[in-house]
């Protein structure tokens, strides 16, 4: 039988619930979360756009976005180096349309998952420069491209970087971590230790929003069509699992209001398709139907096909891809399950569940659901467990 025991909270909850007027539940609650001051709670619980921190306390924001408003002004080649999962495909959308709408000479390019792996391909960079890519913004990637970068900036080629991920580090002979850092032109991530940004856990589309109303701003464009992009980023903020507090809540809810009433083609045909439309679109919703069904794409096939979707200006074609999308997910989902009842017989008849950590090598597992079993396998047995298949030349966990 499960027991379920409350965490130790050092605030004083009956002062806390009145001063925010609120219950004391609420209050034990919210504290657990993090949220320790009457203020910090009224600004939880009401929602308002208005708290969205300035995009320029982010550090380099004002010179990236300086750079790419200059090469729009140039006629210069700019290519979006995008992510194959729910929040790169919908950071690289946000960059896309806005930089067009700015003017920009602008394409994308999204890494296929299995050739090229997740980040900067050294080979796709040479490509894109043979190309004629002058000006590499990424989004979703960029922080751990220190070899990538180094090659691109001898190409010539000007790199502004957007990314949320962790600044990679390497230990000296204390013990001591030393942050390393891509030489592009601007890095833009609020993990950085110098960044001032208030708030460090945004995920890539909510940095790509970030961008995009500083470089509005710049380009003499008005703020509210820079917030159309809320409606986005709040899908990959749930998408990406990361902490639903502080500005992360108000994009998420904000932009939960806003997709109730879409006009985008691509993502009114996918609500369709899926059988939500006569639903009230919740974080449900986005997190275990729409959101896998863009996730599919980069899985299975291409994901630049969830990106044709979003920018999809005819239904026709829009409900076809919308189906595709659809029929990707179940694959994905069909492969999920025999690869989990496959990997548990594996487990069962090795006797492996009586191991510490579960370690299986089972090679007819796809490489982008290894992830999604492993996590199964571990509830199932609560324990750690790791899941290798074969990749191209080498093992994939």
């Amino acid at each position: 039988m499960s027991k379920w025991v409350m965490k130790k909270n050092e605030i004083n909850i009956e002062e806390l619930a009145k001063a925010a007027n609120i219950s004391e539940t609420m209050a034990t609650i919210l504290s657990l979360r993090g949220l320790k001051t009457p203020e910090e709670i009224q600004r939880f619980l009401n929602i308002s756009i208005n708290d969205l921190h300035d995009g320029y306390l982010m550090k380099d924001m004002n010179k990236g976005t300086e750079l790419i408003k200059k090469a729009i002004d140039n006629k210069k080649n700019i290519v979006i180096y995008g992510d194959y999962d729910a929040d790169g495909i919908i950071s690289t959308y946000i960059l896309f349309v806005a930089l067009k709408r700015c003017g920009a000479n602008v394409n994308y390019y999204i890494p296929d998952r299995e050739s090229e792996g997740y980040g900067i391909n050294i080979d796709r960079l040479q490509t894109l420069y043979n190309e004629g890519c002058e000006v590499l913004l990424t989004c979703d990637n960029g922080i751990s491209a220190v070899n990538e970068i180094k090659l691109a900036k001898e190409l010539g080629i000007s790199v502004i970087i957007t990314d949320h991920h962790e600044v990679p580090f390497i230990e000296d002979e204390e013990g001591n971590q030393i942050k390393i850092l891509p030489e592009a032109d601007a890095v833009i991530d609020c993990k950085q230790e110098d960044c001032q940004y208030p708030f460090k856990q945004l995920c890539g589309a909510g940095v790509a929003y970030k961008f995009v109303s500083v470089l509005y701003e710049k380009m003499g464009i008005s703020k509210v069509q820079s917030e159309q992009f809320i409606e986005y980023a709040a899908i990959a903020t749930i998408c990406d699992i990361v902490d639903i507090l502080h500005e992360n809540r108000i994009i998420t809810k904000i932009g939960l209001e806003m997709l109730n009433n879409t006009t985008n083609i691509g993502l009114k045909a996918l609500i369709k398709a899926v059988g939500i439309e006569d639903k009230k679109i919740k974080s449900y919703h986005i997190g275990f139907i729409i959101g896998p069904c863009i996730n599919a794409t980069g899985r299975l096939d291409k994901a630049d096909l969830s990106l044709e979707l979003l920018l999809c200006k005819d239904p026709m074609e829009a409900d076809m891809i919308a189906a595709q999308l659809k029929e990707l997910n179940e694959k994905r989902q069909e492969l999920t399950e025999q690869g989990f009842i496959d990997v548990c017989q594996i487990v069962e008849d090795s006797g492996y569940h009586k191991d510490k950590v579960i370690l299986v090598h089972d090679t007819t597992i796809h490489e982008s659901i290894a992830g999604i079993i492993a996590g199964r396998v571990k509830e199932k047995y609560n324990k750690p467990t790791i899941i290798l298949t074969d990749s191209k030349d080498e093992l994939c966990a």
